[in-house]
């Protein structure tokens, strides 16, 4: 659909997602929203083989005061989902929603009112607390970030330049979406891929909104529970949630070296020597070295529950790997994104 409507459409992008859905989907159809303001679910079935879709068209109450429906998106990959439901939503602010994020009741409400009264935001956040399945791990606080929960300290208004926004409950308006690709922000991050543990293609979205002008927004009233099933509350399932958030860096690295101020001379060319991938990937290596006693644990199972050493031996790991995938693009990928601000920043000059 290239119509775009006042209202907001929920996404929620699912692979084998059939034993969460009833419940993510119960906290969907209990919405309070004005008659008047017109919403939608659209659930993506990315590559699931449990029978998602059927189970979503069950959940769903007939008398529900939203419609929803069911597209298929083949590609594996929580980028390529979110871009097939952007593409078939009706209106004009997306809602994000994972398979087993519970909104809160007046979500979808809040959403349309705060990105209308805001027409400069170009995406909205919430707050995200867990809900454990079993109890909370006693390891949990140092890593509950990359269970998506958070932010710490419940910020509201404006946090352009100051919080980046989760992916879960991130709500963004299509135009500031259909901006970014016009001015040459190129998606590269595919996300969670099935059940891999990818990441940053939130994160990669928030950049590139936040670089195009756009303001980044939170309202505390957005409140989310994360559901955390079992299989997810193991120390091991942590360790690869870290490395993977660790690997996927490389690919949002010009995005953030794009975010720092401006340098000229001897200090813009001590920053563009920084930037290349050989000094990134030598001072990855010092950062493995620097942590060798939890890589070594990690390699020799030497480590219990919680152990900080096995953690920042994963995230040092998994930056250092990210880094020696991207070798053959990472430079290629820091000039397209100067290039890209240097021709923003042109038409602004010309434009006043």
């Amino acid at each position: 659909m290239n119509v775009t409507k006042p209202g907001v459409s929920v996404v929620v992008c699912c692979h084998d997602s059939a034993a969460l859905l009833p419940a993510t989907l119960s906290h969907l159809a209990a919405q309070e929203v004005d008659p008047n303001i017109p919403w939608e679910v659209i659930i993506v079935d990315n590559g699931s083989a449990d029978g998602t879709g059927d189970v979503a068209l069950r959940c769903w109450p007939a008398r529900a005061k939203a419609p929803l429906r069911v597209i298929s998106e083949p590609n594996l990959g929580l980028a390529y989902a979110r871009s097939r439901g952007v593409a078939d939503a009706a209106f004009d602010i997306i809602t994000f929603a994972d398979d087993d994020n519970w909104l809160c009741p007046h979500w979808v409400q809040t959403v349309y009112e705060v990105m209308r009264d805001h027409p400069q935001v170009g995406a909205l956040g919430g707050i995200v607390k867990p809900h454990f399945e079993t109890s909370r791990p006693a390891w949990f606080s140092p890593v509950a970030y990359l269970y998506a929960t958070g932010p710490e300290g419940e910020p509201s208004g404006d946090v352009t330049g100051v919080d980046m926004l989760c992916g879960a409950g991130l709500n963004v308006r299509r135009r500031a979406l259909a901006d970014i690709r016009e001015k040459g922000f190129r998606a590269i991050s595919v996300g969670r891929q099935g059940t891999g543990l990818g990441a940053g293609e939130d994160s990669e979205m928030t950049y590139s909104l936040l670089l195009a002008g756009w303001r980044l927004w939170i309202d505390p009233r957005l409140r989310l529970t994360h559901f955390l099933p079992a299989r997810r509350l193991h120390w091991r399932y942590a360790r690869a949630l870290a490395y993977g958030s660790a690997y996927a860096t490389a690919e949002r690295d010009a995005l953030v070296y794009a975010c720092k101020p401006p340098r000229t001379g001897v200090t813009l060319a001590l920053r563009r020597a920084r930037e290349r991938w050989c000094w990134q990937v030598g001072t990855a290596a010092v950062g493995v070295s620097r942590v060798i006693k939890g890589v070594l644990k990690r390699t020799f199972n030497g480590a219990a529950d919680g152990d900080r050493d096995v953690l920042a031996a994963e995230f040092a790991l998994g930056r250092f790997n990210g880094l020696l995938a991207a070798r053959r693009w990472y430079n290629a990928r820091s000039a397209e994104i100067r290039t890209v601000m240097l021709t923003a920043r042109a038409a602004r000059v010309r434009h006043g």
